[in-house]
């Protein structure tokens, strides 16, 4: 976050705004490795903004650790029937719309 995208240098208070604001992406992985780079960076500089990162990463840990039990058997037969049935019922509506612009090309020619 040391630049906008003109590569103008952000003020610092920017900078920490932007970290803050983005942090759960960061210690998820989910930002392009450019941005990855640029927290880096700012977290190297910025104590506040690595305090509140190495938050995030002991919540993160936590919640792993802690929420490991798994689904009830039934619980898991219901969810695989109903993205099942909502899957059949997507199918069966694409196939109607692709059935009715077929009419309407056909009603045109």
């Amino acid at each position: 976050m040391s630049a906008d995208g003109a590569g103008v240098p952000l003020p610092e208070k920017q900078q920490c705004r932007d970290v803050v604001e983005h942090i759960y992406e960061y210690v998820d992985g989910e930002v392009t490795p450019q941005a990855l780079a640029a927290v880096r960076e700012h977290l190297l500089s910025c104590p506040p903004c690595l305090e509140q990162y190495d938050v995030q990463v002991a919540l993160k840990e936590l919640v792993r650790r802690c929420c490991q039990d798994r689904a009830p058997d039934s619980l898991r037969v219901r969810i695989l029937a109903q993205v099942t049935a909502a899957q059949a019922t997507g199918a069966r509506a694409a196939e109607t719309r692709v059935t009715q612009v077929t009419r309407v090309r056909l009603r045109d020619e």
